[in-house]
C-alpha cells in the first residue's frame, strides 16, 4: 500500500507540503530590544534580514525565484493586507525614538511597538527596574499582548542586551512578562572584566543571576573580542562595527527558520544538542565565509579554535568544547561540511562525537556559502569564578553598595546573585571532574 502512495505523482509534494507547513507555524519570532545598543543591533539586523529576503525594492524587481525569500516570512515579520512589520519591540527614551523613525528601513517598524520616554538612567540595576515599573511596564505589557493576538503559532522571545550597560535593568524586567511555555533566548554582550567598573560588576551579576534561572539559550558575546574580529576585518574596532558581527551571527542563527534546507532545525534543537544541564545553557559561537579556493575542513577547523576566530574571551579560552554545532547556508557543500564536522570530537569523554549540523538550501544574500559555528565552550564558568571574585573584592567593603540601597535594594538580593553564579561555577567543576575521570 505505501509503494502504491510513493508512487502516485503528489505524494511527495503533499509530505513537503505538509512538513513545510509545521515548520512555518512554529516559526514566528519576537525581538525584544531596550537601550540604545540593543536597538542598533536589532536595526542592523533588521537591515540585513530585509535584503536577506529580498524585500528592498531593488531586488523585488529583479528577484527570479519569489516563492522561496518568502515561504517563512512571517518568522520576522507580521504579514498585514498591505505592508509586512518587523515583530519586535523597540524601548528607549523618546530621542532614540524619533531617530529611529527617521531611518531608511523604518518602514519595516510598526510604531505601535515603540516605546519611548523621556527618563534619566543613571546606570544602576535597581534605578532601571524601578523605572520600568513606573515608566514603561503597562505599555510593554500592552504591546506584547498586540503581538501575541497579531501571531498564529509563536515559537519564542530573543533578547539582546548588554549585563553592564545601564538599560540592564530594564532589559532583565523584560523576561517576567514572557509566556513561561514559550521558548526564550538571549544575545548577550558581556563586560571585560579586566576593564570594567564595580557599577558594572554589579550589574553583571545581578543581571547573570536572571538569565541562569529564566534564559533556555545565550549566545555570549564580549566587546574585547568583537573588536578583534574588527581588526582583523580592517575596520576600524568601533561599537557600531562590533554590532554589525552580533547582528550577522544572529541573521546566520535562525536562518534555517527562515529557508528549506536539507537538515533543518530550529533554536530548541540547537539546544537541545549542545545543552546537556538546563542552567548551563551559555554558548560562544564563531562565523565565517567558505572560500572556494581553501581546504572546507580546515576552514571548519579553524572555527573551532577560540584563539583564531571566536566572538566570546578570545585570549583566554582554549580548545575546550562538551558540545558542538554548526549552522550552514549553502547549496552544494552541505555533505561535505557534514563530513568534515564528523572529524572533529569533543572533549567530554561521554559525547565524544556529538556534532549537531543544521543547513539552509538558500545562500547568504551577499557572501555566499556561510557556516556559523556553536560551541558549549567550558571557559564560562571560569569567567563566572572572575566575576564572583571581582564581585567579593567590592562586596566585603560594600563599596557602592549606597548607590543600589538608594534605590530600594536589598543586601539578601546581591548574595542570591552572588550564590547563583558560584552554584553555576561549581556546576562546570563538577562535569570537569568527571570527564577527567572518564578520560
Amino acid at each position: 500500500m505505501l509503494d502504491i502512495l510513493i508512487n502516485k505523482p503528489n505524494f511527495n509534494q503533499h509530505i513537503e507540503y505538509t512538513i513545510i507547513k509545521y515548520i512555518k507555524l512554529m516559526s514566528e519570532l519576537i525581538q525584544l530590544n531596550a537601550g540604545w545598543n540593543s536597538n542598533e543591533i536589532s536595526l542592523k539586523y533588521l537591515k540585513k534580514l530585509i535584503q536577506d529576503h529580498h524585500l528592498s525594492q531593488q531586488q523585488i524587481d529583479n528577484r527570479e525565484n519569489k516563492e522561496q525569500f518568502q515561504q517563512r516570512i512571517s518568522t520576522c515579520f507580521e504579514e498585514h493586507e498591505k505592508y509586512r512589520s518587523f515583530r519586535g519591540v523597540f524601548l528607549d527614551e523618546q530621542q532614540s525614538m524619533d531617530q529611529i523613525l527617521t531611518m531608511q528601513d523604518q518602514e519595516f517598524i510598526d510604531p505601535n511597538y515603540m516605546i519611548g520616554k523621556n527618563v534619566y538612567l543613571g546606570g544602576t540595576y535597581y534605578q532601571g527596574k524601578n523605572i520600568f515599573a513606573q515608566v514603561y511596564q503597562q505599555e510593554f505589557e500592552d504591546k506584547l499582548r498586540q503581538i501575541y493576538e497579531n501571531s498564529d503559532h509563536l515559537f519564542g522571545c530573543n533578547l539582546i542586551h548588554s549585563l553592564s550597560d545601564k538599560f540592564c535593568g530594564i532589559s532583565m524586567q523584560l523576561i517576567r512578562f514572557l509566556d513561561s511555555n514559550q521558548f526564550f533566548s538571549s544575545t548577550s554582550i558581556f563586560p571585560n572584566l579586566q576593564s570594567c567598573s564595580a557599577i558594572e560588576i554589579y550589574n553583571t551579576i545581578l543581571s547573570l543571576n536572571q538569565l541562569i534561572l529564566n534564559c533556555n539559550y545565550c549566545m555570549v558575546y564580549d566587546y574585547d573580542s568583537l573588536s578583534r574580529r574588527v581588526q582583523e576585518q580592517c575596520q576600524y574596532p568601533s561599537q557600531s562595527n562590533c554590532h554589525d558581527i552580533v547582528a550577522e551571527t544572529l541573521l546566520q542563527n535562525n536562518c534555517s527558520m527562515r529557508f528549506p534546507g536539507y537538515q533543518n532545525g530550529d533554536l530548541r534543537k540547537l539546544a537541545v544538542n549542545l545543552i546537556s544541564f538546563p542552567r548551563m545553557h551559555f554558548l560562544s559561537n564563531a562565523f565565517g565565509v567558505i572560500s572556494p579556493h581553501k581546504i572546507l575542513s580546515d576552514q571548519i577547523y579553524k572555527l573551532t579554535e577560540p584563539a583564531n576566530q571566536n566572538f566570546t574571551f578570545q585570549g583566554d579560552a582554549k580548545n575546550f568544547y562538551r558540545m558542538q554545532a554548526t549552522v550552514s547556508r549553502t547549496k552544494d557543500l552541505y555533505y561535505e561540511i557534514q563530513e568534515s564536522t564528523s572529524k572533529c570530537k569533543n572533549t567530554t569523554a561521554w559525547v565524544k562525537h556529538g556534532f549537531c549540523n543544521i543547513n539552509c538550501k538558500v545562500q547568504h544574500y551577499e557572501l555566499g556559502d556561510t557556516v556559523l559555528y556553536i560551541g558549549h565552550h567550558n571557559y564560562f564558568g571560569m569567567y563566572c569564578r572572575q566575576l564572583c571574585l571581582k564581585f567579593l573584592q567590592l562586596w566585603r567593603k560594600k563599596a557602592y553598595f549606597h548607590y543600589y540601597a538608594c534605590e530600594g535594594a536589598d543586601e539578601l538580593d546581591f548574595v542570591e546573585a552572588e550564590s547563583t553564579v558560584s552554584d553555576l561555577f561549581s556546576e562546570y567543576i563538577t562535569y570537569d571532574i568527571v570527564d577527567q575521570e572518564l578520560d
